[in-house]
């Protein structure tokens, strides 16, 4: 696998010498077409720098941490300069607002097209009314929730956490999940994590203690960008990359066939129910597991996984 990923960093996507990449869409590509993680393609990464086989630039990219552009050896100035460029203009039109708007107008619609459809749920948040909520529920904007009744007739409530602002994975983050485990608890709601990306240690964690997961594959932008966002990224990366979504109503034009495989999937009553089995098993240790995950005490979260999972 190294062997494979040291080609495509130094000689296949970084020839000629002086041509300039991106980091972050480097590591989109690879984590997509190698099957690999993150902090397989960083390790491979920093060793190609530590032999002095890559040269790494940073720029600041608008409010964003400096972005890190590797090269093969000197960086081209003239290339650079239009690098970093787009890297501005895409900051301007990728900005994490609009972004998370998106995310949670298309997670909706899945749901409502479901119910539409027969699925068994029902009082769900108004479009208007989503947005960030605070874990003691005194936000006047909502994580998506809904009232589900499963196949023997009992019914509770999901509370959909929907994660579409990161760009290629979405990192394993404690204190992250702590939050979503206490909106849950204090809804007393089953928890529900549908995010654009997720690494395998965050599934595995959300399988152990019941959070119902869904990884889109893609990230959903507003369509009134899609001419902007299609001429950033060349070879046509953008489809796969994106959905651009109509705000007000997403499937009005038809439905995607990647829409169609969402729904499929989500529709399966199976994916909400095993969760919600876990969880209601794993109540007696979640505070426990919370406050491991806030201390950053891994090593007991995972002991407490490991005991009772």
């Amino acid at each position: 696998m190294y062997s494979v990923l040291h080609d495509y960093l130094v000689d296949y996507h970084l020839w000629p010498p002086g041509q300039v990449e991106a980091l972050r869409i480097l590591q989109h590509h690879a984590i997509r077409h190698f099957e690999i993680t993150a902090n397989q393609f960083t390790k491979e990464k920093n060793q190609l720098l530590d032999c002095g086989q890559l040269s790494p630039t940073f720029r600041k990219i608008g409010t964003q941490f400096p972005t890190q552009v590797i090269s093969k050896g000197k960086p081209n100035p003239k290339k650079l300069k239009e690098l970093t460029d787009i890297l501005h203009e895409r900051a301007q039109l990728l900005r994490p607002q609009p972004m998370g708007e998106a995310g949670e107008k298309y997670c909706r619609a899945l749901f409502e097209r479901l119910k539409y459809n027969g699925f068994p749920i029902h009082t769900v948040t108004q479009r208007y009314a989503l947005g960030y909520e605070r874990v003691d529920g005194s936000s006047t904007r909502k994580d998506l929730r809904f009232w589900y009744r499963d196949r023997k007739g009992k019914e509770y409530q999901v509370l959909v956490e929907n994660r579409n602002r990161n760009e290629y994975t979405y990192p394993t983050n404690g204190k992250y999940f702590a939050k979503l485990i206490d909106s849950a608890m204090h809804a007393k709601a089953q928890p529900v994590l549908m995010a654009s990306y997720l690494p395998e240690r965050s599934l595995t964690f959300c399988e152990a203690i019941g959070i119902a997961v869904y990884v889109y594959g893609r990230q959903f932008l507003n369509s009134r960008i899609a001419k902007h966002v299609k001429q950033l990224y060349p070879n046509n990366l953008h489809k796969e990359m994106f959905q651009f979504v109509y705000l007000k109503q997403p499937f009005a034009n038809g439905i995607d066939r990647r829409s169609i495989r969402d729904l499929e999937i989500i529709g399966d009553r199976s994916w909400i129910e095993d969760a919600h089995t876990q969880w209601l098993r794993m109540k007696p240790w979640i505070s426990d597991i919370t406050k491991g995950l806030v201390d950053g005490d891994i090593r007991t979260v995972d002991a407490l996984l490991d005991a009772h999972a």
